[in-house]
Protein backbone atom coordinates (compact mmCIF):
# COMPACT_ATOMS: atom_id res chain seq x y z
CA UNK A 1 0.00 0.00 0.00
CA UNK A 2 1.15 3.78 -0.74
CA UNK A 3 0.24 7.17 0.25
CA UNK A 4 0.56 9.83 -2.09
CA UNK A 5 3.72 8.05 -3.33
CA UNK A 6 4.96 6.85 -0.25
CA UNK A 7 4.75 3.15 1.35
CA UNK A 8 2.60 2.40 3.97
CA UNK A 9 4.54 0.19 5.99
CA UNK A 10 2.45 -0.45 8.89
CA UNK A 11 -0.35 -1.84 6.37
CA UNK A 12 -0.04 -4.85 4.62
CA UNK A 13 -2.61 -7.62 3.25
CA UNK A 14 -5.30 -7.23 1.25
CA UNK A 15 -7.43 -4.71 3.37
CA UNK A 16 -6.74 -0.92 4.58
CA UNK A 17 -8.19 -0.10 7.69
CA UNK A 18 -8.00 3.63 9.46
CA UNK A 19 -9.78 4.19 12.55
CA UNK A 20 -10.64 7.45 13.29
CA UNK A 21 -9.74 8.67 10.05
CA UNK A 22 -8.15 12.43 10.89
CA UNK A 23 -7.62 15.65 8.36
CA UNK A 24 -4.07 14.01 7.50
CA UNK A 25 -5.59 10.80 6.04
CA UNK A 26 -6.75 12.52 3.30
CA UNK A 27 -5.03 11.95 -0.09
CA UNK A 28 -4.21 9.17 -2.47
CA UNK A 29 -4.28 5.44 -1.80
CA UNK A 30 -2.75 2.70 -4.18
CA UNK A 31 -2.59 -1.07 -3.71
CA UNK A 32 -0.02 -3.56 -5.82
CA UNK A 33 -0.01 -7.16 -6.21
CA UNK A 34 2.81 -8.35 -7.87
CA UNK A 35 3.77 -12.44 -8.95
CA UNK A 36 6.32 -13.94 -10.93
CA UNK A 37 4.66 -13.23 -13.85
CA UNK A 38 3.05 -9.64 -13.94
CA UNK A 39 1.71 -7.39 -11.23
CA UNK A 40 -1.93 -5.26 -11.01
CA UNK A 41 -2.49 -2.18 -9.45
CA UNK A 42 -5.55 -0.01 -7.78
CA UNK A 43 -6.21 3.54 -6.40
CA UNK A 44 -8.70 5.60 -4.70
CA UNK A 45 -8.72 8.45 -3.28
CA UNK A 46 -9.82 9.33 0.19
CA UNK A 47 -11.69 12.86 0.21
CA UNK A 48 -12.80 14.50 3.88
CA UNK A 49 -15.83 16.70 3.95
CA UNK A 50 -17.58 18.45 6.87
CA UNK A 51 -18.66 21.79 7.15
CA UNK A 52 -16.99 25.17 7.28
CA UNK A 53 -16.09 26.11 10.63
CA UNK A 54 -15.46 29.76 11.80
CA UNK A 55 -11.94 30.59 13.52
CA UNK A 56 -11.82 30.28 16.87
CA UNK A 57 -9.75 31.27 19.35
CA UNK A 58 -8.67 28.24 21.97
CA UNK A 59 -5.81 29.80 23.78
CA UNK A 60 -4.70 33.60 24.39
CA UNK A 61 -2.30 35.80 26.33
CA UNK A 62 -3.59 38.29 29.50
CA UNK A 63 -3.28 41.36 30.46
CA UNK A 64 0.43 41.80 32.03
CA UNK A 65 2.88 44.51 33.73
CA UNK A 66 6.55 43.90 33.28
CA UNK A 67 10.05 45.91 33.94
CA UNK A 68 12.10 46.87 30.44
CA UNK A 69 14.22 44.39 29.72
CA UNK A 70 13.05 41.44 30.23
CA UNK A 71 11.55 39.08 27.29
CA UNK A 72 8.18 39.05 25.92
CA UNK A 73 6.37 36.17 24.99
CA UNK A 74 2.53 35.86 23.46
CA UNK A 75 1.19 32.86 22.24
CA UNK A 76 -2.13 32.00 20.26
CA UNK A 77 -3.78 29.36 19.73
CA UNK A 78 -6.81 29.14 16.59
CA UNK A 79 -8.84 26.66 14.99
CA UNK A 80 -11.33 26.61 12.09
CA UNK A 81 -12.13 24.98 9.04
CA UNK A 82 -10.31 25.98 6.65
CA UNK A 83 -7.22 26.43 8.34
CA UNK A 84 -7.14 29.88 9.66
CA UNK A 85 -3.97 32.46 9.74
CA UNK A 86 -3.23 34.40 12.33
CA UNK A 87 -1.99 38.56 12.37
CA UNK A 88 -0.85 40.27 15.08
CA UNK A 89 -1.25 44.21 15.71
CA UNK A 90 0.14 46.51 18.45
CA UNK A 91 -3.10 49.27 19.06
CA UNK A 92 -4.59 48.12 15.75
CA UNK A 93 -1.25 48.54 13.55
CA UNK A 94 -0.34 45.59 12.18
CA UNK A 95 2.85 43.99 13.02
CA UNK A 96 5.56 42.49 11.77
CA UNK A 97 9.38 40.65 12.57
CA UNK A 98 11.59 43.17 13.22
CA UNK A 99 15.30 42.65 14.95
CA UNK A 100 13.94 42.39 18.61
CA UNK A 101 10.31 41.06 17.62
CA UNK A 102 9.82 37.62 16.27
CA UNK A 103 6.50 36.32 15.03
CA UNK A 104 6.55 32.43 14.16
CA UNK A 105 3.83 30.43 13.13
CA UNK A 106 3.21 26.24 12.76
CA UNK A 107 0.05 23.87 12.33
CA UNK A 108 -0.30 20.93 14.26
CA UNK A 109 -1.23 17.84 13.07
CA UNK A 110 -4.83 18.52 14.26
CA UNK A 111 -4.91 21.29 12.18
CA UNK A 112 -4.18 23.77 15.02
CA UNK A 113 -2.37 26.96 14.22
CA UNK A 114 0.05 28.35 16.84
CA UNK A 115 1.37 31.45 16.19
CA UNK A 116 3.70 33.24 18.70
CA UNK A 117 5.05 36.92 19.12
CA UNK A 118 8.08 37.33 21.33
CA UNK A 119 10.36 40.22 22.09
CA UNK A 120 14.07 39.33 22.59
CA UNK A 121 14.19 42.82 25.01
CA UNK A 122 10.85 44.65 25.72
CA UNK A 123 10.95 49.00 25.79
CA UNK A 124 9.22 51.35 27.56
CA UNK A 125 7.52 52.08 24.38
CA UNK A 126 6.39 48.60 23.59
CA UNK A 127 3.51 48.65 25.74
CA UNK A 128 -0.14 48.79 24.27
CA UNK A 129 -2.93 46.80 23.84
CA UNK A 130 -1.81 43.68 21.25
CA UNK A 131 -4.22 41.36 19.72
CA UNK A 132 -3.66 38.35 18.25
CA UNK A 133 -6.72 37.89 14.74
CA UNK A 134 -7.18 34.10 13.16
CA UNK A 135 -9.00 34.86 9.63
CA UNK A 136 -9.70 32.66 7.25
CA UNK A 137 -12.35 32.74 3.81
CA UNK A 138 -15.31 31.98 6.61
CA UNK A 139 -14.56 34.71 9.32
CA UNK A 140 -12.72 35.99 12.04
CA UNK A 141 -11.86 35.53 15.48
CA UNK A 142 -9.31 37.76 17.75
CA UNK A 143 -8.16 38.60 21.26
CA UNK A 144 -6.68 41.82 22.59
CA UNK A 145 -5.04 41.92 26.05
CA UNK A 146 -2.56 44.96 27.47
CA UNK A 147 0.91 45.21 28.59
CA UNK A 148 2.29 47.76 30.84
CA UNK A 149 5.95 48.63 30.62
CA UNK A 150 7.30 50.52 33.62
CA UNK A 151 8.61 53.58 31.80
CA UNK A 152 8.00 57.51 30.99
CA UNK A 153 4.79 58.57 29.34
CA UNK A 154 5.35 57.57 25.39
CA UNK A 155 2.53 57.94 22.43
CA UNK A 156 3.24 56.32 19.08
CA UNK A 157 2.93 58.42 16.05
CA UNK A 158 -0.88 58.22 14.54
CA UNK A 159 -2.00 58.32 11.00
CA UNK A 160 -3.80 61.13 9.49
CA UNK A 161 -7.84 59.88 10.49
CA UNK A 162 -10.05 60.73 6.84
CA UNK A 163 -13.80 60.73 7.57
CA UNK A 164 -17.36 60.85 6.11
CA UNK A 165 -19.55 64.10 7.29
CA UNK A 166 -22.15 62.56 9.50
CA UNK A 167 -20.56 59.49 10.73
CA UNK A 168 -19.00 59.09 13.99
CA UNK A 169 -15.01 59.13 15.01
CA UNK A 170 -13.61 56.90 17.46
CA UNK A 171 -9.84 56.77 17.80
CA UNK A 172 -8.06 55.68 20.88
CA UNK A 173 -4.35 57.48 22.23
CA UNK A 174 -1.44 54.61 21.37
CA UNK A 175 -0.29 54.88 24.65
CA UNK A 176 2.91 53.40 26.30
CA UNK A 177 4.01 53.67 29.83
CA UNK A 178 3.49 53.37 33.28
CA UNK A 179 1.90 53.98 35.44
CA UNK A 180 0.22 56.89 33.88
CA UNK A 181 -1.72 59.61 35.94
CA UNK A 182 -4.16 60.45 33.35
CA UNK A 183 -4.83 60.41 29.34
CA UNK A 184 -6.42 63.03 28.03
CA UNK A 185 -7.70 65.00 24.35
CA UNK A 186 -6.96 68.91 23.33
CA UNK A 187 -7.85 70.96 20.76
CA UNK A 188 -6.24 74.34 19.88
CA UNK A 189 -4.62 73.94 23.55
CA UNK A 190 -8.42 73.45 25.45
CA UNK A 191 -9.10 70.01 26.94
CA UNK A 192 -12.12 68.05 25.62
CA UNK A 193 -14.87 67.62 26.09
CA UNK A 194 -15.66 71.78 24.73
CA UNK A 195 -19.35 70.23 23.60
CA UNK A 196 -21.78 67.08 23.90
CA UNK A 197 -20.87 65.54 20.85
CA UNK A 198 -17.47 64.97 22.13
CA UNK A 199 -16.60 62.23 24.53
CA UNK A 200 -13.34 61.38 26.34
CA UNK A 201 -12.74 58.12 28.58
CA UNK A 202 -10.00 57.42 30.49
CA UNK A 203 -8.37 54.71 28.67
CA UNK A 204 -7.55 57.38 25.84
CA UNK A 205 -10.53 56.92 23.76
CA UNK A 206 -12.20 59.72 22.16
CA UNK A 207 -15.32 59.94 20.49
CA UNK A 208 -16.98 62.71 18.16
CA UNK A 209 -20.54 62.22 17.44
CA UNK A 210 -22.35 63.49 13.74
CA UNK A 211 -18.92 64.79 12.45
CA UNK A 212 -19.01 67.93 10.54
CA UNK A 213 -16.11 69.80 8.68
CA UNK A 214 -17.00 73.12 9.85
CA UNK A 215 -16.47 72.35 13.67
CA UNK A 216 -14.88 69.50 13.71
CA UNK A 217 -11.75 69.36 11.08
CA UNK A 218 -8.69 69.81 12.91
CA UNK A 219 -5.89 68.64 14.71
CA UNK A 220 -6.47 66.73 17.74
CA UNK A 221 -3.82 66.16 20.66
CA UNK A 222 -3.35 63.52 23.24
CA UNK A 223 -1.85 64.06 26.34
CA UNK A 224 -0.71 61.07 28.60
CA UNK A 225 0.81 62.50 32.08
CA UNK A 226 2.52 60.46 34.95
CA UNK A 227 2.29 61.33 38.76
CA UNK A 228 5.62 62.97 38.55
CA UNK A 229 4.44 65.93 36.18
CA UNK A 230 6.74 64.22 32.84
CA UNK A 231 4.21 64.20 29.77
CA UNK A 232 3.84 62.97 26.49
CA UNK A 233 1.87 64.62 23.67
CA UNK A 234 0.28 63.13 19.89
CA UNK A 235 -1.10 64.58 17.10
CA UNK A 236 -3.67 63.45 15.26
CA UNK A 237 -4.97 65.13 11.90
CA UNK A 238 -8.81 64.68 11.46
CA UNK A 239 -10.30 65.04 7.78
CA UNK A 240 -13.76 65.54 7.53
CA UNK A 241 -14.91 64.58 3.77
CA UNK A 242 -18.22 65.50 1.84
CA UNK A 243 -21.12 62.66 1.88
CA UNK A 244 -21.42 61.63 -1.21
CA UNK A 245 -24.25 61.66 -3.16
CA UNK A 246 -25.71 59.68 -6.26
CA UNK A 247 -28.41 60.63 -8.66
CA UNK A 248 -29.66 57.84 -10.69
CA UNK A 249 -32.01 59.09 -14.11
CA UNK A 250 -34.16 55.96 -15.53
CA UNK A 251 -35.58 56.82 -19.40
CA UNK A 252 -38.29 54.68 -20.40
Amino acid sequence: WLKDGKRLSSHDGRVLRIDSVRKEDKGMYQCFVRNEQESAQGSAELKLGGRFEPPHIKEYFNDNTMQPGVSLHLKCIASGNPTPEINWELDSKRLSSTERLRIGQLITMTGEVVSYLNISSVHTNDGGHYRCVAVSKVGTAEHTAHLNVYGLPFIRPMDKKNIVSGENLFVTCPVAGYPLESITWERDNRQLPINRKQKVFPNGTLIIENVERSSDQATYTCVARNAQGHTAKGNLEVQVMGMLMFYCTFYT
